[in-house]
C-alpha cells in the first residue's frame, strides 16, 4: 500500500508535535533535534514519523533524512517550521526536494534584524532606523544623533529577549554591555547564532512609540491572504516588549483599511525575497502611519495559535500544513470574527513553583481555555537570566463590555493560585 505524502515539519518543540499529531494524524513527518526528543514529556511519536537528529549538523540531518524516506517509502509534500533557528534549515532541505520555502537568503534576511530594515528602507517600506553596533560607542552616537529613546537587541533573536530601551548615554553603556554578558552566556543556543560572520551582535534602532499590533497574513506570488490580526497589552513592569496579552480581532481595529495593509505586508514580505510563506509581522503605528517592526516567515506562536482558533475559527497549524502542501485557499474571504483575548500567565518570583492552581480562572464564565506548561515542582528562573521558566501558560478568554480588557486580564492574573517554596501564603 503507497504511504500518503506528509509536510515536513523541521525542527518544531515536543508540544507542537504532540498538538499536530492528536488534529492531523499522519499528516506530517517530524525532523526533531535530539535535545528536544530527549527532554520531552509528550508521547514519543512512532518511528514512521519522527526523524531525531542533531539539527546543527545539516550533512548528518540529510543523511539521516534520505535514510527514513527510503527506508518507508515516504514522499514529501511540503516543508512547513514553527521556530525561527530552524528555518535556514527548513530552507535548505526544501531546496533539496524542489519544494516551495523562502530561501536561505530570505530567511537570513528576516532573521537579522539590520537587514530586514535595510531592504525595507530599500523598498520604500516605513520601518525604524536601525544601525549595527560593534562597539559601545557607536551605540551612545546613535542615541546622541537621534536626540530620543532608542532600543538595543540582539541582531538575531526572538521575542522581547534581551531587549532594552535606552534614553542617554549612561544608559547606553551600561545596557551594551549587559546584552553583551548575556549574549555570551547563550553562545550556544541557536537562535541568537548570527546568520553569518558580517553580522554584528548587537542592533540599535529608534524606539517607535504607539500602540503595537501583530498580523499573520499567508502570501503565495501575487496572492496575499491577511490571516488574524492582534492587539498587543503589555506586562505591567515586565521586561521591554513582553507580552501580557493579545487582542483579536485587534480592538481598536488598526487605522489602516484592509487593502492598504494587504499592500503593504505585500511589499514587505517582497523587500525581504519572501514569495511563498504564512508570515507574521509585528507593527505600530505612529502619528496613524504604519511602521514595520519585524517579519518572520512562520505563523505567530505562544498562545496565538489557540487564540486565533476561538477569535476566527481558524487552526494556523493546520493552515501551515495547508499551506506547505499548497491546500490553503488564499481566495477565500476572511471568516468573521468574535473577540477573544490570550491572557500569557507569569509567575511573580524566582523559586521552586510549591502551587500552582487555575480552578478559580476555569470557573469564570469568559474563559474558553486554560493551558499550564508549568508544574508544582519545577524551578522559576526570571530575566534576564532566563526568559522561559516564568511562563506558566495562558488563558484564553473571551471579554465583556464591563470593564477594559486590560482591567479584565489582570483581575483573571490575580485569581491564579501560585505559590513558591518559602511564599508564606
Amino acid at each position: 500500500m503507497p504511504v500518503e505524502p506528509k509536510v515536513l515539519v523541521v525542527g518544531t518543540t515536543s508540544d507542537y508535535i504532540h498538538t499536530l499529531r492528536r488534529s492531523l494524524p499522519g499528516r506530517a513527518l517530524f525532523l526533531t533535534d535530539e535535545t528536544i526528543r530527549h527532554r520531552a514529556v509528550e508521547p514519543c511519536p512512532l518511528p514512521d514519523e519522527e526523524v531525531v537528529a542533531n539539527l546543527e549538523d545539516v550533512p548528518g540531518v540529510r543523511a539521516a533524512l534520505r535514510h527514513h524516506l527510503s527506508a518507508t517509502g515516504t514522499v514529501p509534500d511540503g516543508v512547513a517550521c514553527f521556530d525561527d533557528e530552524s528555518m535556514e534549515l527548513a530552507a535548505r532541505l526544501a531546496s533539496d526536494y524542489h519544494m516551495p520555502y523562502p530561501s536561505v537568503k530570505a530567511v537570513r534576511q528576516c532573521r537579522d534584524k539590520f537587514r530586514t530594515k535595510i531592504c525595507w528602507q530599500r523598498a520604500g517600506v516605513p520601518c525604524p532606523s536601525t544601525v549595527r553596533v560593534w562597539e559601545c560607542d557607536e551605540a551612545v552616537e546613535f542615541v546622541r544623533r537621534l536626540g530620543r529613546p532608542a532600543v538595543i537587541k540582539p541582531s538575531v533573536g526572538a521575542g522581547s529577549e534581551l531587549v532594552y530601551r535606552v534614553a542617554d548615554a549612561a544608559q547606553t553603556e551600561r545596557v551594551f554591555h549587559r546584552v553583551q554578558r548575556e549574549l555570551a552566556h547563550r553562545h550556544q543556543r541557536a537562535l541568537f547564532r548570527p546568520v553569518d560572520g558580517e553580522t554584528s551582535p548587537l542592533v540599535i534602532e529608534e524606539l517607535v512609540e504607539g500602540e503595537e499590533y501583530s498580523c499573520d497574513f499567508a502570501i503565495d506570488g501575487t496572492d496575499l491572504r491577511l490571516l488574524r490580526t492582534a492587539r498587543k497589552i503589555f506586562l505591567p513592569g515586565g521586561p521591554l516588549g513582553t507580552a501580557l496579552a493579545y487582542v483579536a480581532p485587534a480592538d481598536p481595529p488598526l487605522p489602516i483599511q484592509p487593502r492598504e495593509l494587504e499592500a503593504l505586508l505585500r511589499s514587505a514580505a517582497e523587500a525581504l525575497d519572501v514569495r511563498s510563506a504564512i508570515c507574521m509581522v509585528d507593527l505600530r503605528f505612529r502619528d496613524g502611519e504604519p511602521v514595520l517592526l519585524e517579519l518572520a516567515p512562520r505563523p505567530g506562536g505562544d498562545c496565538i495559535p489557540p487564540l486565533v482558533r476561538y477569535a476566527y475559527g481558524i487552526d494556523m497549524l493546520e493552515a501551515t500544513l495547508d499551506f506547505a502542501c499548497d491546500r490553503l485557499d488564499l481566495h477565500r474571504p476572511p471568516p468573521a470574527a468574535t473577540p477573544h483575548v490570550g491572557l500569557r500567565l507569569f509567575a511573580s518570583g524566582a523559586g521552586v513553583i510549591r502551587r500552582l492552581e487555575t480552578d478559580a480562572i476555569a470557573r469564570d464564565p469568559r474563559v474558553r481555555e486554560v493551558h499550564l506548561i508549568r508544574a508544582p515542582g519545577q524551578e522559576v528562573r526570571l530575566p534576564p537570566a532566563d526568559y522561559d521558566s516564568w511562563l506558566l501558560g495562558h488563558v484564553i478568554f473571551a471579554p465583556d463590555a464591563t470593564a477594559s480588557v486590560e482591567h479584565q486580564c489582570l483581575a483573571l492574573r490575580d485569581v491564579l493560585g501560585f505559590e513558591m517554596e518559602g511564599d508564606d501564603g
